[in-house]
C-alpha cells in the first residue's frame, strides 16, 4: 500500500474534521469524553485552521490515492507558566481510518512528527493514550516512548440538584 505523509493543505480541513469526528466517537481511542456536536466540530475546525496557519507542519495527513485516511496533530511547544528544564511538544491527536490500519501509516505519521520536532530542537515529546488502547500504546513504545505519568480518573455520583 502506497501512502504519503505530508502537511495538511487548507482546502483539506473538512477531510480531517471528518476523521476527527470518528476519533472522538470511538471510546477506545478518545475515552468517550468528547461531545461530538456541531459546536465542538466548529471549534475543532477553527483550532485546526489556526494550527495550520501557525505552522503547516503541526498537522500532518496521510494520503492514499488522493484521499486523506489519517492525521496527526501536535503542539510544537507545550505551554507552562513555569520555566522547564527541557523544551516539550505534545501530540494531541492521531487517527487512521479503520480500513487502513496495520499498514505502517500511524508509525510514519508519528515518525514524521518526531523528525520535524527534532529539527526544531524540541527535546521531549508527550502524548496521552487511553489506557486500554493497546495498539496505540504499542505503537508509541515501538517509537521509543516510555511510561512517564499516569492520569487517574474517578467518576462522581452527583446528588439531585432539586
Amino acid at each position: 500500500m502506497n501512502f504519503t505523509v505530508r502537511p495538511l493543505k487548507p482546502f483539506e480541513v473538512d477531510d480531517v474534521v471528518r476523521l476527527w469526528r470518528r476519533l472522538a466517537e470511538d471510546p477506545s481511542a478518545s475515552g468517550a469524553t468528547l461531545i461530538v456536536d456541531d459546536e465542538n466540530t466548529g471549534r475543532f475546525k477553527e483550532f485546526l485552521k489556526g494550527l495550520s496557519r501557525d505552522d503547516e507542519n503541526q498537522v500532518l495527513v496521510s494520503e492514499i490515492d488522493g484521499k486523506i485516511v489519517g492525521f496527526i496533530m501536535f503542539a510544537k511547544q507545550a505551554r507552562s507558566m513555569l520555566r522547564l528544564r527541557h523544551s516539550h511538544a505534545m501530540i494531541t491527536d492521531l487517527y487512521v481510518d479503520e480500513e487502513h490500519r496495520r499498514h505502517g501509516i500511524a508509525y510514519m505519521m508519528v515518525k514524521g512528527c518526531l523528525d520535524y520536532l527534532r529539527s526544531r530542537n524540541i527535546e521531549h515529546v508527550r502524548v496521552n493514550v487511553v489506557a486500554n488502547n493497546t495498539p496505540a500504546r504499542e505503537l508509541y513504545k515501538k517509537l521509543g516512548f516510555t511510561d512517564d505519568m499516569i492520569t487517574m480518573n474517578k467518576p462522581l455520583e452527583l446528588k439531585d440538584r432539586a
